[in-house]
């Protein structure tokens, strides 16, 4: 079965970008074939993969239009170290999906329907997603099997962190999803730094 995990946190600098390539660079060492999504309208997996920025067209924005043929443009990276993975590259012009998605009839299931039509044949989809619980998360989650939540160790961060489990329930139920995205867990970012700071000031 292939697994799709959601990487989602609606604090900005958690770690989302971080955790999806090490996590797709270590899951492609072991052999498997992964897909990266970048969900986020500021492009952080071009950057973080070595890629050159994509025309509007050629990113996730194009697979979300009514229009989409079922060609997802994906690009190969880290072609020195692995074969084994793929992006489908982000942008600003996801800003524009975002506010479209509100008006769509079919808006929160949107990625989840081109996955169901047009399956792609990797066995690991990992979405990084935006630092909100907007529109564009929303679709990741009706999408998703697995959802892995990156948190920073300072009060700020773990309380968005619980009021993303509060938007999860809610919309898990709203959606009508079923199953239900398994929560693998939290993944604590920066805290040897904390540790740190705390031990030598």
């Amino acid at each position: 079965m292939q697994i799709r995990l959601a990487v989602i946190s609606n604090a900005g600098g958690s770690g989302k970008t971080t955790l999806s390539v090490h996590l797709a660079y270590d899951l492609a060492k072991r052999k498997y074939n992964v897909a990266l999504l970048d969900l986020d309208p500021q492009g952080s997996l071009t950057l973080f993969c070595g890629l050159n920025p994509p025309e509007p067209e050629q990113t996730l924005a194009g697979v979300l239009k009514d229009k989409f043929d079922g060609v997802w443009p994906l690009t190969p990276c880290w072609r020195q170290y692995t074969n084994n993975v793929v992006v489908c590259q982000g942008g600003m012009v996801l800003t524009q999906t975002a506010d479209e998605l509100v008006l769509h009839k079919r808006g929160a299931y949107l990625l989840a329907d081109c996955l169901t039509d047009y399956p792609l044949a990797h066995d690991v989809v990992i979405f990084d997603c935006p630092a909100t619980l907007g529109p564009l998360p929303l679709m990741a989650l009706a999408a998703c099997t697995h959802i892995i939540i990156p948190v920073q160790l300072e009060p700020k961060s773990i309380q968005g962190a619980a009021h993303l489990l509060e938007w999860y329930y809610y919309h898990c139920k709203y959606l009508r999803l079923n199953p239900t995205p398994e929560i693998l867990g939290f993944v604590p970012n920066r805290h040897l730094r904390k540790l740190s700071k705390l031990y030598y000031g």
